[in-house]
């Protein structure tokens, strides 16, 4: 049985638990339980691939989904390219696909709740060992003054961190630019019973919000550079037949690195590549390969790392054989 360890306590790093579970990963995330990533994530959060409720042993509720896109005040069925561009440009500062291509009816799957085991909180990795398979962290306590320092040999390591990060634990220097942007996420109680899921889009750089969602009883504004105002929350809950919300009592939440943007995809491979070759690191989920991906796109992705994985494996044993 592999030692596996995972670095991150997010959805990567929960749903790559759920994946290895046979190996028993222990997973090492530098928050508290209550301040985890999973706590942390208050947008909106949909998912295609029922496996993924599957790996992680949660239940998950299928919910029929209407997505129009809003434009000059009018609602639209089908966004056309201009309407396509200008939200690019709004989220991405680049002109790119993205979901608000697919608007109309769609089947999702919303996660409920669940839990994740053998996870070491307030431990904050600090350094791998060069050509070897071990890490060094320093787990937390109280008061926050003391710190014990741990080290932790694996066979396969599993990062879902951001790997800007990684680099500095591993002392590579690159030239790329990490660039990222915080979004704003406010939540509101809608003040009449809901049981539908719609959402919004909203390309138009005078709004602060990119994307509105009623989500059952919650109404969800995803903006970016401020929270939206008042009144930009009372026009956009107008559009769905949704009216004096301005004065309800509003949640607000930062969601740190909500939106990432792309560096040169030749160095982003290379980065990845050197990572596992001299580190024994596998790189998961869109922090840590720096590139836009879904939940859904995880499972794909722990499929080719366990067939690297195997392959690591088989080679050593042939080296064993050869020294």
């Amino acid at each position: 049985m592999p030692n596996i360890k995972i670095i991150g306590a997010g959805i990567a790093g929960a749903v790559a638990a759920g994946y290895f579970s046979s190996s028993s990963p222990t997973i090492y995330e530098s928050s508290n339980p209550e301040g985890s990533k999973l706590n942390k994530h208050k947008a909106v959060m949909r998912i295609r691939d029922p496996r993924i409720g599957m790996i992680l042993g949660a239940d998950m509720k299928e919910v029929d989904v209407y997505k129009q896109c809003l434009f000059n005040k009018k609602l639209y069925w089908e966004s056309d390219i201009r309407m396509r561009n200008l939200y690019s440009k709004k989220i991405n500062d680049c002109i790119a696909a993205g979901s608000i291509s697919d608007l109309g009816k769609v089947k999702r799957y919303l996660l409920m709740n669940f839990e994740i085991s053998n996870v070491v909180y307030g431990a904050s990795v600090t350094k791998f060992e060069k050509d070897s398979r071990r890490f060094f962290f320093e787990k937390s306590f109280e008061p926050k003054s003391s710190a014990e320092s741990c080290a932790v040999d694996y066979d396969f390591c599993i990062s879902t961190i951001p790997v800007f990060k990684l680099l500095e634990m591993v002392d590579i220097d690159t030239a790329e630019n990490f660039s990222w942007k915080d979004i704003y996420v406010t939540r509101i109680e809608v003040p009449i019973k809901s049981e539908v899921h719609q959402t919004i889009y909203v390309p138009e750089e005078s709004y602060c919000c990119y994307r509105v969602t009623l989500e059952g009883q919650k109404m969800i504004f995803e903006s970016i550079n401020s929270a939206p105002s008042k009144e930009e929350i009372e026009e956009l809950s107008s559009y769905f037949g949704i009216e004096e919300v301005g004065d309800l009592q509003k949640k607000q939440y930062i969601q740190k690195m909500g939106k990432i943007f792309p560096i040169n995809d030749d160095a982003r491979r290379a980065i990845i590549l050197t990572l596992t070759e001299k580190y024994g690191i596998y790189s998961l989920g869109r922090f840590s390969v720096w590139k836009k991906l879904r939940v859904d796109d995880l499972i794909p992705d722990l499929d080719r790392i366990r067939k690297m994985m195997e392959i690591s494996d088989t080679r050593r044993k042939y080296e064993s054989k050869f020294n």
